[in-house]
């Protein structure tokens, strides 16, 4: 159905007046004296409908004998009644001024100050340079009051249509609380005592600080700009591609851009092209060259990438713009239809078909194949599935081709020309059916999915579960969204209401007497809450260490089992030091850390050494080289937390505070007495995993607001540790001493070392030669001086013990 007809059914009067986010028509549902239904069309056709009177979409439809159908599959711009509007001025837009103002005022402190950081990356300096207020809705203003009543139901984040002067033209209030089917709400336009709109707010707006870098960019809404205004650049944004094609949208960007570049930064769908398009035809008549935004298919606009690029954001915006190609004119249509025929098949022809078929759901990481969007994150599809794309084509073609003419070799001319276009049209179809012309299809859609690895879970405050996205900042469930780019899920149902009692129970038999074992229990809440995060800012590798039956097992077990979906085992192969080491060889127990959240480390047989660096890479978040078997090698960033439970302390040899830094010794002192253990308990526990998952969300809003928070006996632990993994101790100090002012020449010193090698009997220091020993003192914080007296070398801050 064509737009105009659906608006002639809900309205046969005709009158259509435009709006911020649509046009208004009268209500069918209600005398409606003033148009007041705004019908919005989505860039997939889907219309909405939202009454500011009140009236359900249902009952709007009942009154105008429709159904819920025929909002599907419009097509088309609306025809608007053409309204010779007065120049905006006088008191409506004082009124607008004080408005402006009023909400300003309550801004800070309020809920939108916490929206705008959190959604646009607003800080409090660029919320006053924006103007941005706050509005409850529960206010009476004494001027004029342009808001509706559904403006004013809802709690809104006030942002002014600002001109390049910085005067307030209009508004648009984003609801905050989520339960507004209309998210952006404007104000009604000024009316006469006709009841007729004798004015117009401005549907343009410019978004911008003093600081602002010189390039422009053209959104299409207040949300993109406020994103794009807060990692720096001067935004101006445009309600929908009518008002972008407008001659006087055009001048006012040439005259306030005052040359600088112009980026045209339409969304990620047919709507944000024709908004490219159009503003680009406007621009370009104008004498200006505008260049387009590229960012990725996966996100629909700027505020969705931003989400899911997280502190990053700002970096790949400042690259894409920097990238950003001159836009050019839309090309022409091949027929005009639009028709594709299996002739038309070439391998890309094909890839292009593949993704039609398979729509934004699909995307292609390099070493990681193909993923799929599930409706609750991106799962990794199987080589069957994979195939499965090519065999859809394949089925559409040979459906395509059945459709087609097959002419006569012996007829007339467009007989024989039918006849030739069907046998190509045949051996395309024939080889798309083929393993081969499959796999061709299939490498070029993994270039025209191709994303980067570092797209997907990069907003490592967020964690999917069954209902929802939980915000672990603050513990909100948020609906699913592909554009989170999450690749992990957590497949139960979040309740945070959840109770675990017996969890908690456990906890406190598990570190009881110690003065500091009280504060155990939270600070394993808060450390595995930040595991769950995905956040590497602490750099912590968890060892849970204690003889016996402690419940360390149980506790780790439990946590793997409750969080399976983000947790990752790691054999003692993949954490062992070894002595060769390839590095083009598959690592998948490395590989499969990309995206986990927790990894549990197995406890390492007699003889086998810690591999520290890789530890210290991993904790770190530094990039991690991977392949998983028969793929590719990538790059990313590991998010997990390392959790190790041992009997034995692992065998460090190294003494450098990079690995000591980040190790977190937690004791399990308690030893549970064949009388004292239950049985059951593992099987308890797991009835209480809602309850454990609420848990744990409650120690990552804990540790985001509060830090680790470590117990002394933590720190103690890990000193001790460090003691007595030093193969030097009893050499330093000991044969040596640390002095301010003291030196020794690295020979003196190494040949100490050699009879207190042989006195000892340290056997972890046999193979030691003199450079050897002269880096592990360095990385003890010894000094060294190559060059020192005599031309020969030197330990700074350490000389031989009196004897005595």
């Amino acid at each position: 159905m064509q737009i105009d007809a659906l608006l002639r059914r809900l309205d046969p009067s005709g009158t259509i007046e435009e709006d911020t986010g649509g046009v208004l028509v009268r209500c069918p549902a209600h005398p409606d004296g003033r148009p007041s239904l705004l019908v919005g069309l989505s860039s997939e056709g889907t219309a909405s409908l939202y009454c500011r009177a009140g009236c359900s979409t249902a009952d709007v439809l009942q009154a105008a004998e429709m159904e819920m159908a025929d909002l599907f599959r419009v097509a088309g711009e609306p025809t608007v009644t053409k309204i010779e509007y007065e120049p905006l001025g006088g008191a409506p837009l004082a009124a607008l001024a004080s408005y402006v103002d009023w909400a300003a005022s309550r801004f800070t402190g309020s809920p939108a100050e916490k929206y705008a950081a959190r959604r646009f990356g607003v800080t409090p300096d660029l919320a006053e340079a924006f103007k941005l207020g706050y509005d409850d809705g529960a206010s009476e203003l004494f001027s004029r009051d342009y808001r509706s009543e559904s403006y004013r139901a809802h709690p809104r984040l006030v942002v002014p249509f600002l001109d390049w002067q910085g005067n307030p033209r209009g508004l648009q209030g984003r609801d905050i609380g989520g339960r507004c089917p209309v998210r952006w709400a404007g104000l009604q336009n000024p009316r006469g005592a006709d009841g007729k709109p004798v004015m117009r707010w401005d549907t343009t707006g410019v978004v911008r600080a003093d600081t602002a870098y010189d390039t422009v960019l053209v959104t299409e809404g207040p949300g993109d700009a406020l994103a794009t205004a807060s990692a720096g650049y001067t935004a101006t944004f445009v309600r929908g591609a009518g008002v972008a094609r407008a001659e006087r949208t055009a001048q006012e960007i040439a005259a306030g851009a005052s040359g600088a570049a112009v980026v045209l930064a339409g969304d990620n769908d047919r709507s944000g092209r024709q908004f490219n398009d159009a503003l680009g035809e406007s621009l370009t008549a104008h004498e200006i060259q505008p260049r387009t935004l590229v960012f990725p298919l996966a996100h629909k606009d700027i505020c969705k990438w931003r989400d899911a690029s997280g502190d990053a954001f700002a970096r790949k915006l400042h690259t894409a713009v920097s990238d950003a190609p001159q836009w050019t004119s839309a090309p022409a249509r091949r027929d005009g239809e639009g028709v594709r025929l299996p002739m038309d098949g070439t391998d890309i022809e094909n890839a292009r078909y593949a993704l039609r078929v398979v729509g934004p759901d699909t995307a292609h990481v390099e070493g990681v194949g193909f993923l799929t969007w599930t409706g609750t994150h991106w799962r990794p599809m199987s080589r069957s599935r994979e195939n499965a794309i090519g065999h859809r084509v394949a089925d559409a073609m040979r459906a395509e081709l059945d459709e087609m003419p097959k002419g006569d070799p012996k007829g007339s001319g467009e007989e024989r020309e039918q006849a030739r276009d069907h046998v190509e049209a045949t051996k395309r179809v024939r080889r798309m059916h083929m393993d081969s012309g499959i796999q061709a299809a299939l490498t070029h859609l993994k270039t025209i999915t191709g994303r980067d690895v570092e797209e997907f879970d990069a907003a490592p405050h967020l964690l999917a579960f069954r209902n929802g996205v939980v915000d672990l900042r603050t513990g909100e469930l948020l609906d699913h969204d592909r554009e989170h780019m999450l690749t992990r899920l957590v497949d139960l149902e979040y309740d945070p209401e959840a109770p675990a009692p017996r969890w908690e129970q456990f906890l406190a038999e598990v570190f009881p007497g110690d003065p500091e074992m009280p504060e155990m229990p939270a600070f394993i809440r808060r450390l595995i809450g930040y595991g769950i995060t995905g956040e590497t800012r602490e750099h912590v590798f968890a060892l849970l260490y204690g003889h016996g039956a402690n419940g360390k097992s149980v506790l780790v077990n439990t946590l793997a089992y409750a969080f399976s979906g983000i947790t990752t085992h790691m054999s003692q192969a993949a954490i062992a030091l070894a002595r060769s080491y390839d590095a083009a060889a598959p690592n998948p127990a490395l590989a499969a850390l990309r995206g986990a959240r927790l990894a549990v480390l197995s406890e390492l047989s007699d003889g086998l050494r810690l591999n520290e660096a890789l530890l210290k890479q991993v904790t770190a978040g530094d990039p991690v080289v991977a392949r998983e078997l028969y793929k590719g090698q990538f790059t990313f960033h590991p998010t997990a937390l390392l959790i190790m439970a041992t009997n034995y302390k692992p065998d460090v040899r190294g003494q450098d505070d990079g690995f000591w830094r980040r190790t977190r010794l937690i004791p399990f002192t308690r030893e549970f007495t064949v009388e004292d253990r239950d049985a059951t308990l593992p099987e308890r526990l797991r009835e209480e995993i809602p309850g454990i998952i609420a848990w744990a969300v409650r120690g990552a809003v804990e540790w985001y607001r509060d830090g680790l928070q470590e117990p002394a006996s933590v720190s103690m632990a890990v000193e001790e540790y460090r003691r007595s993994a030093d193969v030097l101790e009893g050499f330093l100090p000991g044969v040596l001493v640390r002095d301010p002012a003291g030196q020794i020449k690295l020979k003196d010193a190494f040949d100490l070392f050699l009879d207190w090698r042989v006195d000892e009997h340290v056997e972890p220091v046999l193979r030691w030669g003199k450079q050897r020993f002269r880096q592990q003192l360095e990385s003890r914080k010894v000094a060294y001086n190559p060059r020192g007296t005599g031309g020969v070398g030197w330990l700074i801050g350490v000389r031989a013990a009196e004897k005595g």
